[in-house]
């Protein structure tokens, strides 16, 4: 005798880091922005070296809220 067991019930369902960040719609689509402008930022600063910072700064105080953000999806999403 074999039972089936469902693997998308809600107590079998996993929530990854890659599938918050990566949700379809809203989240997706502001993952994939920030991570687009951090590494223009970067590339930017490392054209124009006299204006370093006023690129490299943006870019990391982006991609810090970008991934607290993130993190705080990933922690409630896992809360349930």
């Amino acid at each position: 005798m074999q039972t089936e067991i469902d693997l998308t019930s809600e107590p079998a369902r996993r929530t990854t880091w890659w599938s918050t960040i990566f949700e379809p719609g809203w989240s997706a689509l502001v993952t994939c922005v920030s991570l687009v402008v951090f590494v223009a930022l970067v590339i930017l600063g490392g054209i124009l070296g006299e204006y370093r910072l006023w690129f490299h700064i943006p870019a990391a105080v982006g991609i810090m809220t970008w991934y607290t953000v993130m993190m705080k999806r990933y922690r409630t999403d896992r809360k349930g």
